[in-house]
């Protein structure tokens, strides 16, 4: 039975391309995606045109597909469309194209069934950008809106996490990928994420008998020190204001952590550092 079921299903498919290879407007329902079936005949041939050129790695034939179902009346797999043809310009490290189309695609879809995934593409284009902040708020947009999507969901909640890691911010860091870890333990991401929380225990290494700190400020004004200070501790760090009038005139250190190693205190100023930081690594005893 499972030999006839395999056979079928190849059949199935190479049936679909040979009635795409001869350009027919009509596919068969039985080949036709499930996310198609509401989508006209015509266009269904175009979108399915275009995931075979995405397949081969044509991009720009997938785009010209994608341009012709747009072009086409009436507007039904249009937000399909747009998607996949971003998702073209994305491969062509094309950023700009690409947010412009799913941009479009929220603006003109707005009750979409891959919303989700429209919002999870700019999130990543975002974070392929480094725009941090913009991403973890689409990530969220995409949680949001994966209402029976456990994929887009899991992938949202662990990406979060790395947008807060690479931000130094390890708290909420770790909220989320526990979120990963308690709601989705047999994911992909949720074997990701063990390997993440090895280097989390060293951004938290702190220790009463830690001999380093990673130094991020330093200050004539007490005022300014604390404000680095509470930033500092918003993004799950501890910090300590170190008074210094050694060479005659009172200065403000703003050093965080009491870190056991050196080699763990490097890391930590190397995430800060990632965050906009000028870091110096200071041992308590000296």
């Amino acid at each position: 039975m499972k030999q006839n079921i395999k056979t079928f299903t190849l059949s199935a498919f190479i049936f679909a391309f040979l009635i795409l290879q001869q350009g027919c407007a009509t596919v068969p329902t039985a080949m036709v995606p499930p996310e198609y079936s509401s989508i006209s005949d015509r266009k269904v041939s175009l979108l399915m045109k275009s995931d075979e050129a995405m397949l081969k790695g044509e991009w720009d034939k997938a785009i010209e597909y994608c341009k012709k179902v747009i072009s086409t009346s009436p507007k039904d797999g249009n937000d399909f469309a747009l998607y996949n043809m971003s998702m073209a310009y994305v491969k062509k490290n094309d950023y700009a194209n690409a947010k412009q189309f799913l941009d479009q695609s929220i603006a003109d879809y707005p009750n979409s069934n891959i919303k989700n995934k429209t919002y999870s593409a700019i999130a990543q284009i975002h974070f392929l950008s480094n725009e941090f902040e913009d991403a973890i708020d689409f990530y969220k947009k995409a949680a949001e809106s994966s209402f029976d999507d456990s994929s887009i969901k899991v992938s949202s909640y662990y990406n979060i996490g790395q947008c807060y890691y690479k931000l130094g911010n390890t708290t909420e860091a770790k909220v989320y990928f526990n979120k990963v870890k308690n709601e989705y333990p047999l994911s992909f991401e949720s074997k990701l994420v063990d390997q993440e929380y090895k280097t989390l225990v060293v951004s938290k290494g702190d220790t009463e008998k830690g001999l380093y700190a990673v130094q991020t400020g330093i200050f004539k004004s007490a005022k300014n020190a604390k404000k680095q200070k509470n930033a500092l501790k918003k993004r799950g760090y501890t910090v300590k204001i170190i008074e210094d009038d050694s060479n005659g005139m009172k200065v403000y250190k703003v050093w965080v952590g009491r870190i056991p190693t050196e080699q763990k205190a490097e890391k930590i100023a190397k995430l800060l550092r990632k965050a906009g930081y000028q870091t110096k690594i200071k041992r308590f005893d000296k």
